[in-house]
């Protein structure tokens, strides 16, 4: 009997079990009908990608155009340009160049207008504008309402004639030799020049020489000047320095004089004299044979015919001590010193006090016709050809000044250049610039430029949002990264690695054959095949020593590819070295057994998010490598970490940033969970390094050595972050960092311009703990600070707007003006497009508009935002594309993880339920009992008892699966069938 009660239980027990098999199985079939539904997902919109950038284009890092090349003047572009003039000074420097030109029909009623541009040298007279500030771009001067004749420089001042009755004569300028009259010392704008003479002389042309002044009479052609006569230039032998008066020049034509003057040139106080029949006179300052007479005299005080020249002369140019002169001949003559390299020539002698005529085979491809005009400056010259379009070039090409394409840096004699000419134009003048530059002027009246950017005359700051002009329409860009100048950005979905920019000696890794700036896009032929999903730049200075590190993250995660500076060891590859890696180089670490997440670098030092393949459980901790100079690599110490990344104690790391000099990680950790508690995970920031500007949020101006908690030096329990939980980002940068949190968004460190979003007159330069600043924005998915100045911000928020605030000296806050900006102010975007992703450099800002789809377009299971190309899966989906299941707890009450295929959570041995919430008895109380999921305490049945888990019968002949126990199983499994519809 007792066994037939046995068997009779057995099959009690088979019966039960299939019947909860089956409902288990209704389970699956209801969650399945749920989670099969089809999510409706609109269509995924085309890429349609754009960068724009505003603030400095001084290295070209906003793409405008290309300034080897030549580019029209921007705000001229739509003026006739008619004129043009230069001063400089022979050192090169920016300090002494000034460019004017006229605008024919930009003045009073269809007159002419004076434009210019240059540096003031901190005088309110050399621009002609009454003011001390220097102009990068052509700025009005003067609008007349007749023509203007002709236009000189001098050295300091500046001499125009208008085409009107009275031929008037305006000046402005230095007047330090009397160049402009008599008895004051400066004109701060154009002035009609009070000397009577003048009156009396119908002006043809004006010349300037250094600080003298000259003018050609219509009728007659005589010469007049006055100003400067320091080595008796004009021609006045004796004391006499200055000559207050306008004087007709003596010259060995006809009657004494010059009755035929075509051009007057020279530099510093050696003079020359142009005939139009092509004669040349000189007179002055002789130092290094410059006059050409066949004389090393240093002073010739009577004009001289050039030695040596028996064909007329068409045109001459100097320099310093060099000259060049050309003959309708079909020759090109040289003289003087030509230790600039800048005489079109590599023949000996390099200096002569006789001219010498340049050997054909000196120019590529040979000459077939007449030079016309000749351009000499600090060290590269222009030759015009008679045709007007053809132009030879010599000298340095180190800026691009010479047009010339291909880039060279230096052209050895003469060479044709197929590019300086304006496609489809002819030239009217050239004129080349110390500055580095040259600028064209075409037939049709447009200026066009080359050379470098600052001194072009075209727009170097750019105060609102514009178009990069030179990116390949084809490219879809995805991310782009900025710093000091330079830019590099990865492509839509192949991750090719493009870069432009700042390319100067030693970090010219943008383009290693060359040492310029790149005003074009250029991928990194290293990294063709290399799909890299991220980029760290790391810029400081150490000891007077200027530190650029690029990292490059692979996605297969276990390739770093890196160069720049390696003098600290910031490339963990063992290989510490203080030449500069031009060329991104591959790095994996511990034999590629490193899988690495994130990967960010400071000025000398690097960090990783990372784990190694071994791990058992999906926990990152941080690696660190690299200059420890300021305890930013966390290691209780200030000894670097020169040889290969070493795992610190910082351990489940969520998120890791650096700044210049510090780190700030977010680290995951857990609360609870002991006993029936439920673990609950926190998330919380730490930070070393540097904090001498508060950016560390320590609430002191200290540097540590140590991870300590930001907001909470003391690790005490009051700190400001102690009752915060969830830290969701850290972004940091320069000498600033924002924490986004469930409560806001809190600021710390350098406010010196109000890049944290506070007024720094009121509110302070500097916190030195994490403020809540209730006006940002609460939907930020991204926030871009300036490297490595971090003087401005910029913010990003998930519905494609993006708020700046900050220094704006540049324009670099893209709000159509230079004032800084102490609140979050919205940017005002081209055509309303939605912003995918910001990136600030020193002084610009790029962003880049259109589309980012999401993986897999959520495959119908979620909302794609296309600003981010997150998904926002529906309910019961999860994962980056929602194709996987969702548990009803994601993180199982922290007893257990979440199956994502198919959305159950896997319980620790201690746990059970749908999402881990009921706790364990013994043996699952042997079936003989209700368990007590809260403790785990078995309740028997009647007919069973034991402490533990209800294994003991009380009494024979009672059946284990009596109608309690089946009814009770019953109604477990209908629980969990309506917990997970619940859910749904």
């Amino acid at each position: 009997m007792a066994k037939m009660r046995m068997n009779s239980s057995s099959s009690s027990k088979t019966t039960t079990s299939k019947w909860i098999i089956s409902l288990l199985f209704c389970c699956l079939c209801i969650i399945y009908s749920i989670h099969g539904a089809t999510f409706k997902s609109s269509a995924t919109p085309s890429l349609n990608r754009k960068v724009y950038g505003f603030g400095s284009n001084a290295n070209g890092q906003l793409s405008q155009k290309d300034y080897s090349s030549p580019s029209l003047v921007d705000s001229l572009k739509s003026s006739t340009v008619s004129l043009q003039c230069i001063q400089q000074l022979d050192d090169g420097s920016s300090s002494g160049v000034r460019v004017f030109m006229v605008v024919s029909g930009g003045g009073v009623n269809g007159g002419d207008a004076l434009y210019g541009f240059g540096s003031s040298n901190g005088v309110n007279y050399l621009l002609g504008l009454n003011t001390t500030q220097s102009f990068k771009t052509p700025q009005l001067i003067g609008s007349y309402s007749s023509a203007i004749r002709s236009l000189a420089c001098g050295a300091e001042h500046v001499l125009f004639v208008l085409n009107n009755t009275a031929r008037d004569v305006y000046g402005f300028g230095n007047n330090n030799y009397e160049q402009l009259g008599y008895g004051f010392s400066s004109l701060s704008v154009p002035t009609l020049l009070p000397n009577a003479a003048l009156q009396n002389i119908n002006v043809d042309k004006v010349f300037a020489v250094y600080y003298s002044s000259f003018v050609t009479e219509d009728t007659t052609n005589n010469l007049y000047g006055w100003g400067d006569n320091t080595f008796a230039m004009m021609g006045f032998i004796g004391s006499q320095i200055i000559i207050s008066n306008i004087t007709l020049l003596s010259g060995p034509q006809t009657g004494n004089k010059y009755t035929s003057v075509k051009k007057v040139v020279g530099y510093g106080r050696s003079l020359f004299v142009l005939t139009t029949n092509g004669q040349v006179f000189a007179s002055g300052s002789n130092d290094q044979g410059v006059l050409g007479v066949n004389s090393t005299t240093f002073q010739i005080p009577t004009p001289t015919l050039l030695a040596g020249v028996t064909a007329p002369v068409l045109d001459i140019s100097i320099y310093r001590q060099g000259v060049l002169a050309t003959t309708n001949d079909g020759s090109v003559y040289y003289w003087g010193n030509n230790d600039m390299n800048a005489l079109c020539t590599t023949q000996t002698p390099m200096s002569s006090i006789l001219p010498v005529k340049i050997d054909a085979s000196q120019f590529t491809p040979a000459l077939t016709q007449n030079i016309v005009q000749i351009s000499l400056s600090y060290q590269h010259a222009m030759l015009l050809a008679q045709d007007q379009q053809t132009i030879y070039v010599c000298g340095d090409n180190s800026e691009g000044q010479l047009g010339i394409s291909p880039f060279v840096s230096t052209v050895n004699g003469a060479k044709f250049s197929n590019n300086t000419t304006p496609a489809s134009k002819s030239v009217a003048s050239i004129l080349t610039a110390a500055t580095k530059n040259s600028f064209v002027l075409t037939t049709d009246g447009k200026l066009y430029t080359m050379g470098t950017i600052s001194g072009s005359g075209d727009t170097v700051y750019y105060t609102s949002p514009s178009l990069l002009k030179n990116i390949p329409t084809s490219v879809q860009l995805e991310h782009v990264y900025t710093s000091a100048g330079f830019v590099f950005a990865t492509e839509h979905d192949t991750g090719r690695t493009w870069a432009w920019g700042k390319n100067r000696s030693p970090y010219n890794f943008i383009n290693p054959i060359m040492n310029i700036d790149q005003f074009t896009p250029r991928v990194i032929p290293e990294l063709n095949g290399v799909n890299v999903t991220f980029i760290s730049i790391g810029y400081g200075v150490v000891s007077s020593t200027t530190h650029s590190t690029v990292l490059f993250l692979s996605n297969d995660t276990l390739s770093v590819y890196a160069m720049g500076s390696n003098a600290f060891g910031q490339f963990g590859n063992n290989n510490k070295t203080n030449s500069i890696q031009l060329i991104p180089t591959r790095n994996q670490y511990e034999n590629g057994t490193v899988i690495i997440d994130s990967i960010n670098c400071g000025a000398i030092h690097t960090v990783m998010r990372a784990k190694r393949k071994s791990y058992t459980v999906d926990q990152y901790d941080l690696f660190v490598m690299g200059g420890n100079s300021r305890g930013q690599i966390g290691l209780f110490n200030f000894d670097d970490i020169r040889t290969t990344p070493l795992r610190t104690s910082q351990q489940n790391i969520k998120q890791v940033t650096t700044g210049e000099f510090h780190t700030i990680t977010v680290n995951i950790e857990t609360r609870g969970g002991g006993g029936s508690g439920v673990k609950t995970y926190i998330t919380k920031p730490y930070a070393a390094g540097d904090n001498s500007y508060g950016q560390i949020g320590l609430n002191a101006l200290q540097q540590v050595s140590s991870f300590r908690e930001v907001g909470n030096l003391e690790q005490t329990s009051n700190g400001v972050f102690y009752n915060i939980t969830q830290i969701d980002a850290v972004y940091t940068g320069g000498r600033s960092t924002f924490i986004l949190t469930a409560n806001g968004t809190y600021v710390t460190g350098d406010n010196t311009y109000g890049q944290l979003g506070f007024d720094p007159s009121v509110n302070g330069t500097k916190f030195i703990v994490p403020v809540l600043n209730p006006n940002l924005p609460s939907n930020i998915i991204k926030i871009a600070i300036s490297r490595p100045t971090g003087g401005h911000v910029a913010i990003l928020t998930s519905n494609g707007a993006v708020y700046v605030m900050g220094q704006n000296d540049k324009g670099q806050l893209g709000l159509g003006h230079t004032n800084n900006v102490f609140s979050p102010t919205l940017l005002s975007v081209p055509n309303n497009e939605q912003v995918i992703d910001v990136s600030t450099g020193d002084d610009f800002t790029l962003i880049i508009t259109g589309n980012k789809p999401c993986p897999g377009d959520c495959n119908y299971k979620g909302v794609c935002n296309y600003v981010s190309g997150f998904c926002s899966c529906a309910s019961g989906f999860t994962g980056y594309d929602c194709n996987l299941f969702d548990c009803v707890d994601p993180k199982c009450n922290g007893h257990g993880t979440c199956d994502t295929s198919i959305g159950i959570c896997k319980c620790d041995s201690a746990y059970s339920g749908i999402s881990c919430e009921r706790r364990k008895c013994p043996n699952d109380c042997n079936g003989n009992g209700m368990c007590n999921t809260k403790d785990g305490v078995c309740t028997c049945f009647a007919g069973f008892t034991s402490k533990v888990d209800c294994s003991t019968p009380d009494r024979a002949g009672i059946s284990v699966f009596d109608w309690r126990s089946f009814v009770t199983l019953v109604v477990i499994a209908l629980s969990v069938v309506m917990l997970v519809v619940k859910r749904m």
